[in-house]
């Protein structure tokens, strides 16, 4: 990390399924950047939402996993995290453009599925990332993620 030419990607890992605000958001991204050592210019800020469970049409949660015997529809998946998408997105209008003038991107990921550790883990690796900021839902899944980055980083 001591390169300038380094860019490095900081996910914000959220609960997708929990109802955030604007404000709670918008916080944590401004207590990031303030943080200076973690965003830098040139980098990528990803705004990873996991829907671990989705409303079904009845009113009650289930499972985001199509597979399981009392999981979601792969069509009723695609509905709620669009309109996820649209809520994030529309949060972060304001606070992309005082990155932008930092040279900081903001990039809004959303994804379904379950078990939640695997998918935390796997979109992680996805995004290459160099910093990880766990929500409080994810933070009790922060010893697996770290026994599991670390074995992969040695070996």
């Amino acid at each position: 990390m001591g390169s300038s030419n380094f860019v490095s990607n900081v996910v914000l890992a959220l609960d997708a399924t929990k109802d955030h605000t604007e404000h709670e958001i918008q916080l944590t991204i401004n207590n990031v950047r303030s943080r200076g050592h973690i965003l830098k210019s040139g980098d990528r800020l990803i705004v990873l939402g996991i829907l671990h469970r989705v409303p079904h049409p009845l009113g009650y949660q289930t499972v985001a996993c199509p597979t399981s015997f009392a999981g979601t529809n792969i069509h009723t998946m695609e509905e709620e995290v669009l309109k996820r998408i649209d809520i994030y997105t529309s949060w972060f209008t304001q606070t992309a453009a005082s990155c932008e003038g930092e040279g900081v991107t903001i990039e809004v990921r959303l994804t379904a599925g379950n078990p939640l550790k695997q998918v935390i883990l796997q979109e992680i690796m996805a995004c290459n990332a160099s910093w990880v900021i766990l929500d409080r839902v994810h933070a009790n899944s922060y010893s697996h993620l770290l026994q599991y980055l670390l074995s992969f980083w040695i070996s």
